[in-house]
């Protein structure tokens, strides 16, 4: 340190000796005249954790910013704070002051070192301003009372120690006193801080007076010059600086202050270029080297273009000059677009690399899309293109209608339907290009002949139920009336069982033992009322059947042995079905029959409703279907869909049909009947007894009720068949079949039967799959003996049937075959093996199917009805 500064701690260090060599080196600060002062202040401090002084500390950082306006490195300069608090304020301000112009430039202000006196210890720095922060009116000064924080502080600084503080109030302790007095001596103590500048010494003044240090930021050189009154107190002679050129006349003819960089001479000479002998001025400081010639030249490049250019640049070769200008050149593009790239850019001309914009053109029709543009390259339609809306006019190859549509509708004709619909004979209510078939449902003129239908039937409603209302003031009391056997009601409803029981064989029924007719003016009433208010007008007379025998006693009990369950509801049958007659095998001895008027109104298929209810289902959440289990019921859909009963097709049997309101149904009448309990025989042993060839039976005196004639099951078995196979299936184009059977033949061809018998058996023991069904031949009266004798041929049926390939046909219902003759029908019984038949399916007019066989061995004949013309 120098020998100011180590004087100074002779009170601590009696013995301390300086070095001549290290002394001598440490060179005193240039822009103030003494190397140690102590700036004296009246700012009190603040005390909060750690004691803090901001005026103290606005003072630090003027001071601060003055060594670096002045040259200084702000690597040799530190500042030392006495306490935590106040470093910590003196590192905020310093951050927020701004940048100062040096002589060398623009300090970043980011390398001066801020620390705590303890914190310091050990370590020097050239210039050292001590920040002692304690300003009280107690006169306490703390822990730098103590000497050792005292001789840290003033043993720092190698060319420059300043102290700042309350000189007054460290001067009355003793740790102090003795650094105070002998700076005095020296004049190193005052509120003033004297300045010089750093190359003209004579010019001193004292400035920075604590009194003009008011703002804690310092935001630029103007603001510092302000804290330090430059204006009056900074020097203004002529810098006169000799720059390194060593030319006299290129002294530096600037003001001494501001601080500027004399490092580079700027004055102006003349040059010439070796090169081109281009003349131009520079600077001094620059080297002839690092001159570029700016003359503007012009000259044509290798690409065709004219470019306009520096002579450094051409000097340096063409190759490193780029060009520009637009390319000239066009793509091989159909459209030939122009290359608007620069043209020194590497690039290529060929179609896919062009990026002009085009409009965009449909691929199927080729139209443009309107307000839409793409590259050429990339005809790529945007995500959410809308489909071609180009109005194309033609007139229809079908319809020959003139019509107009958008590009991309591929509709057919969208005009009226000027046909008539082939099921009511209306006008077609469909788009011309819809075929004119869809039901009467889907007919507006059906449906308000149906509205007309519907409410003439309950105006007839209305009338019936008054009638029935005075009956029941009349006869109110539910009544079973047995009927008189031969009476003409007791023959009537016999023949309605026996067209019940028809598709099977009622062999096994013995006897109807009784019939009642039920009476109850109440039920006629409710039934009646219902009627008003049905969605249809449907009433039909069903039967329901029932195993066993039960004595009804009130109209109530009828109810309850007519409805299943509340879930299945009344179900009926116009038909019975195998289900309900298979228990004639189980040997039940009874059974009873119930005829009841039921309001069917309007009905939906089993099928469709299930396929409705589903859907409901899955819109439902799941408290909502757990309150669907409880309150949700049939009868509840039913009345949404507007539906009054569910009709069930069956594909083997007669269609049930479900109503779930007892109003629905009238009680008419309750047979029951007796069955016998030996077990039936098939046809074929039943007709054992019988010689070869026809057993012919004239229906007009045959006695089906003599059940000791084996011929009664098998003709009654005849009938059923073809009464139920014209039951099961709409007439044949709307024509009427007939029903007035004349006479039953049944064939007995025993040879025909043991080849029959022998094919069915070698299929079984084969496990080949086959199905055995009962099918329709039409014929000539006059063909019937020799079929009957030899059962059909098949080489001699391409004289008559060759339309599907060689064979014998026949029909698996009644209506098709009545084409080949309508006096005789033969019911053959046939074998259908897979592979060994042709079956052809009905056509679009609704042709009935049609069965192709080619070996004798798969059928026989069976039945011959003869009809009455």
């Amino acid at each position: 340190m120098r020998p100011e500064f180590s004087c100074m701690l002779k009170d601590i260090y009696p013995d301390y000796e300086d070095f001549d060599g290290i002394s001598e080196s440490n060179k005193a600060i240039h822009c103030l005249p003494t190397s140690m002062f102590f700036w004296s202040h009246r700012f009190d401090e603040v005390k909060d954790r750690s004691a803090q002084n901001p005026g103290e500390a606005n003072m630090v950082i003027a001071l601060a910013l003055y060594f670096i306006a002045s040259g200084i490195p702000e690597e040799e300069i530190t500042i030392i704070g006495a306490y935590l608090g106040q470093v910590q304020l003196i590192r905020k301000l310093y951050r927020s002051a701004n940048p100062v112009s040096t002589p060398s430039g623009i300090s970043n202000r980011k390398q001066i070192n801020i620390r705590t006196i303890d914190e310091y210890q050990g370590d020097e720095n050239k210039f050292i301003i001590v920040s002692l922060t304690r300003s009280n009116k107690e006169k306490n000064i703390g822990f730098l009372r103590e000497v050792e924080r005292r001789c840290v502080a003033q043993s720092r600084a190698k060319c420059g120690l300043y102290f700042i503080g309350n000189a007054e109030m460290f001067r009355q302790n003793k740790t102090w006193s003795f650094v105070l007095d002998k700076m005095e001596e020296k004049k190193l103590v005052n509120q003033h801080l004297p300045i010089c500048c750093f190359r003209h010494f004579s010019y001193k003044r004292n400035v920075l007076q604590t009194e003009s240090i008011e703002k804690p930021d310092i935001k630029d050189e103007t603001q510092l010059m302000y804290y330090v009154k430059t204006e009056e107190n900074w020097c203004k002679a002529v810098c006169d600086v000799l720059f390194e050129c060593q030319i006299e006349e290129h002294r530096c003819k600037k003001l001494c202050t501001p601080r500027h960089d004399d490092s580079k001479c700027t004055a102006l000479v003349d040059f010439t270029f070796t090169t081109c002998n281009h003349k131009t001025t520079k600077m001094c400081y620059i080297d002839d080297e690092d001159m570029r010639c700016k003359v503007q030249l012009t000259e044509k490049l290798d690409c065709g273009h004219d470019k306009t250019t520096s002579c450094h640049n051409w000097m340096q070769g063409r190759n490193s000059i780029l060009c520009k200008e637009n390319c000239s050149k066009t793509y091989s593009c159909k459209a030939r677009h122009g290359c608007k790239r620069v043209c020194h850019e590497a690039h290529l001309h060929y179609a896919s690399h062009c990026t002009a914009k085009v409009d965009f053109k449909y691929p199927d029709c080729n139209h443009v899309m309107p307000n839409y543009e793409t590259e050429c390259n990339k005809p790529v339609p945007p995500k959410d293109a809308p489909c071609c809306k180009f109005l194309m006019k033609y007139t229809s190859d079908i319809c020959g209608h003139f019509q107009s549509r958008p590009c991309s509708h591929k509709e057919n004709c969208q005009r009226q339907c000027e046909r008539k619909r082939p099921d009511c004979g209306h006008r077609c209510a469909n788009k011309c290009y819809e075929p004119c078939i869809g039901g009467k449902k889907n007919c507006k003129l059906c449906e308000i002949e149906h509205e007309k239908i519907l409410s003439a039937a309950k105006i007839a409603a209305k009338q019936q139920m008054e009638v029935c209302k005075q009956n029941a003031l009349d006869h109110h009391q539910f009544s079973l009336k047995e009927i008189t056997i031969g009476s003409d009601e007791y023959t009537c409803v016999s023949e309605k069982c026996r067209v019940y029981f028809s598709l099977y064989s009622m062999s096994r029924i013995c006897d109807i033992k009784n019939i009642w007719k039920v009476k109850c003016p109440s039920n006629d009433v409710n039934f009646w009322t219902y009627a008003r208010n049905a969605f249809g007008c449907l009433k039909e007379e069903l039967y329901k059947l029932k195993h066993g025998f039960v004595n009804i006693t009130s109209n109530d009990h009828i109810y309850s042995e007519l409805c299943e369950t509340k879930q299945l509801g009344y179900e009926f049958q116009k038909f019975a079905s195998r289900s309900s007659t298979a228990s004639y095998k189980d040997s039940i001895h009874e059974l009873t029959v119930y005829i009841s008027d039921v309001m069917l109104g309007d009905r939906i298929n089993k099928d469709e409703f299930d396929e409705v209810s589903s859907n409901f289902k899955k819109r439902q959440s799941k408290r909502d279907r757990e309150e669907e289990r409880t309150e949700y019921t049939i009868p509840t859909k039913l009345l949404e869909l507007k539906k009054d009963s569910i009709l069930l097709n069956r594909p083997k049997g007669p269609a049930s049909y479900f109503v779930y309101n007892g109003e629905q149904i009238i009680p008419t009448y309750i047979v029951h009947l007796k069955c016998k309990t030996n077990s039936s025989k098939s046809a074929e042993k039943l007709l054992e007894g019988f010689e070869d060839g026809e057993q012919k039976c004239n229906l007009a005196s045959f006695n089906f009720r003599d059940h000791s004639n084996p011929l009664c099951e098998v003709v009654q078995k005849a009938i059923s068949l073809y009464q139920g196979d014209c039951s099961k299936r709409p007439p044949y184009k709307q024509r009427q079949l007939p029903q007035n059977i004349k006479s039953v033949g049944v064939v007995v061809n025993r040879e025909c039967e043991q080849k029959y018998q022998a094919k069915k058996t070698d299929l079984l023991r084969s496990n080949e799959k086959f199905e055995e069904i009962y099918a329709y031949h039409a014929t000539k009266p006059e063909n019937i003996a020799s079929i009957i004798k030899t059962n059909l041929d098949p080489d001699r049926a391409p004289v008559h049937g060759i339309a599907y390939g060689k064979g014998c046909y026949f029909s698996e219902h009644p209506q098709f075959s009545f084409n080949y003759g309508k006096e005789t029908m033969l019911i053959f019984k046939l074998l259908l093996v897979k592979d060994r038949y042709t079956k052809v399916e009905p056509d679009e007019k609704g042709f009935c199917q049609q069965l192709v066989l080619q070996e004798s061995s798969l059928f026989k004949p069976q039945f011959v009805l003869y009809f009455s013309m």
